[in-house]
């Protein structure tokens, strides 16, 4: 997952890792994996491009950015405050100290 614009060199690096994964951890009873790249943005003809030599299933996708929360949502989320008092019960499960270097 990517927070920038699709890249071309992002499908080479996909199209390595899915190489390397089917010769060095695929089973012979297993189907080949599938590569999906999301981003913030992609421009369909680069993304044209960078795929069409490519003999691996891969896809790319975008995603929207929000700075609210659906009100139906909140409840589902720790507040800033509890989330920075380490309050948060599953955090603490996690090791959490706070801050994301705690992970």
């Amino acid at each position: 997952m990517s927070i920038t614009e699709f890249k071309p060199e992002y499908a080479g690096k996909l199209n390595f890792y899915l190489s390397l994964l089917s010769e060095q951890v695929r089973k012979p009873h297993e189907q080949p994996s599938i590569g999906i790249l999301i981003g913030q943005r992609k421009q369909c003809t680069v993304v044209e491009f960078a795929l069409r030599d490519i003999n691996k299933p891969i896809g790319v996708a975008t995603y929207p950015l929000t700075d609210t929360l659906p009100a139906e949502r909140r409840s589902l989320f720790p507040t800033t405050r509890s989330w920075c008092a380490g309050s948060v019960p599953w955090r603490r499960h996690c090791g959490g100290r706070g801050g994301a270097s705690s992970y």
